[in-house]
């Protein structure tokens, strides 16, 4: 789990949070833009983890929202150790680079 926080209001964070998980290739099963919930998960591959992500924007203050990241996967037998982290590290990345473009 991860807690990020952004000098920017919650409408903001949420459209900025959807175009991230778009450009990660996660689907998004469930988004509620009035209480800030975005649910999203990636297909399973050969190689590859099924990854669930949610999603958790809250206003702190007009300008200043933080948001809470919640991960899991569905391991399998040839999944390594640390792969979790590794996923939402980089949908952080993604996210950062879609702030940078705002």
């Amino acid at each position: 789990m991860s807690r990020l926080a952004f000098f920017y209001n919650k409408d903001s964070v949420y459209k900025v949070s959807l175009r991230a998980l778009e450009r990660r290739d996660f689907q998004i099963d469930e988004a509620n833009e009035k209480t800030g919930v975005i649910k999203a998960s990636t297909k399973k591959g050969i190689l590859k983890p099924a990854v669930t992500i949610e999603l958790q924007i809250q206003q702190i203050a007009e300008n200043q929202s933080s948001l809470d990241i919640k991960s899991q996967i569905v391991k399998n037998w040839i999944t390594p150790e640390g792969y979790e982290s590794k996923a939402e590290h980089k949908f952080i990345n993604t996210l950062y680079k879609c702030f940078e473009n705002l």
